[in-house]
């Protein structure tokens, strides 16, 4: 496949997918050719009329000024128009420089810009065709069709399983010192011995990777060794409790790019909800968190997400502490996770009291108890003008707080 063909192939993709667009404005053309990667002239312009409520082109016309109806008269009509995701209308030969309705030319053009690849990369990763598929390596457009339709297999798409393989890997190639000690720099692709024990210890392993077990030579004098003996004994540990014989992993994934798969990682986030696999992404967001725009991920899950909750609690409190930091700054408040975390202990999110006294007995307590007798009272003369009742709540005021209860009553 040469370059006009992949860029062809695409540009009806799209076109097909997310529309042609039909410019008029010369400034913007040649805006769009001077920027794009690749662009081709499909045909010569072909001449359009409209005339008596319709447009007119060779021996067929369409009624109603509409562009949407122009653009069908010209993907009836001519086959290099199905191809192009861009129609550039201008004035025929000879004509006024001030652009007309009335008589005047469509130019096909196969346009691929930065903002075609990147809808390239966003809309098309599965149910995608093999032509298509070579078109996009051949321009060298990033393609997440293969590894997404891995994603979607939970068993395949085994992240636990690739880690340990690149360690595994790396570690056997590792040559010690005399001592049988390796400098710990060695591990600085997986984040450094602190990442690395961070991801031994999401795993369930026990052992860890140390600058200080095993060690022949003076630790304080040389600080950044690691011992043979130390490593063989995590990778004993990881071969008795993740063995990988039995594992359904695809050994494509093994040979992704890291930057790659850091792309496809927070790509999958932002997926429509049906096309996103809930218990991988619960996995790259425990082990691959370090590789993950983590914040963006929770902020949209807050306002309008379903799997808050869910990915909150994998987080670590570090990384916790920044998300409540970040959503204390939004506008869109959502009560019900503003609840949540206020119940985890984030006392600075709100709390919607009368939901909680209504729905959530052991939030209401809490946040009853937090609070001083003032506050105490507007929320006992809130709840006792509400039309329903929680008899647990009412239960626990009357054993715990009876006086107060009887000052709002007699208060009014």
């Amino acid at each position: 496949m040469d370059k006009q063909t992949a860029v062809r192939t695409l540009t009806k993709e799209l076109g097909d997918k997310l529309g042609r667009q039909a410019v008029i404005e010369e400034v913007y053309k040649e805006q769009l050719v001077r920027n794009a990667n690749y662009v081709y002239q499909l045909n010569n312009p072909v001449l359009v009329d409209f005339a008596h409520g319709c447009y007119y082109y060779d021996d067929i016309s369409i009624n109603g000024r509409d562009m949407k109806n122009l653009l069908d008269l010209l993907l009836r009509k001519n086959n290099s128009f199905t191809e192009a995701n861009y129609i550039f209308l201008g004035n025929t030969p000879g004509g006024e420089k001030t652009f007309t309705d009335t008589r005047f030319t469509a130019t096909a053009y196969a346009l691929i810009g930065p903002d075609e690849m990147n809808n390239l990369e966003k809309n098309f990763y599965k149910n995608v065709s093999s032509d298509m598929f070579s078109a996009m390596d051949m321009l060298g457009i990033k393609n997440f069709a293969k590894v997404y339709r891995i994603y979607t297999d939970s068993e395949k798409f085994d992240l636990e399983s690739k880690l340990i393989r690149e360690f595994v890997g790396r570690v056997s190639a590792l040559e010690y010192d005399s001592d049988g000690e390796i400098n710990k720099a060695h591990f600085d692709p997986f984040g450094g011995l602190d990442g690395l024990n961070e991801y031994f210890k999401k795993m369930g392993l026990t052992a860890s990777l140390s600058t200080t077990e095993d060690r022949k030579s003076s630790a304080k004098n040389y600080p950044t060794l690691v011992h043979k003996k130390n490593i063989l004994r995590v990778i004993e540990e990881i071969q008795t409790k993740k063995g990988l014989g039995d594992s359904f992993f695809d050994e494509y994934l093994s040979r992704l790019d890291k930057d790659f798969l850091k792309d496809f990682f927070n790509f999958v986030f932002f997926l429509p909800y049906e096309d996103q696999n809930l218990k991988v992404n619960k996995d790259i967001l425990r082990l691959y968190d370090n590789k993950l725009d983590y914040i963006s991920i929770l902020v949209k899950e807050y306002v309008k997400g379903e799997y808050f909750q869910d990915y909150f609690d994998i987080l670590n409190s570090d990384k916790q502490k920044q998300v409540v930091l970040t959503l204390s700054t939004i506008s869109e408040r959502n009560p019900a996770y503003d609840s949540f975390l206020w119940i985890k202990g984030f006392r600075n999110m709100g709390l919607d009291y009368m939901k909680a006294y209504k729905n959530d007995t052991k939030s209401f307590i809490e946040y009853f108890n937090s609070k001083d007798n003032y506050m105490r009272k507007i929320i006992l003369n809130d709840i006792m003008g509400c039309d329903a009742t929680n008899e647990d709540v009412i239960k626990w005021l009357n054993e715990n707080h009876p006086e107060l209860i009887r000052e709002v009553g007699f208060n009014g």
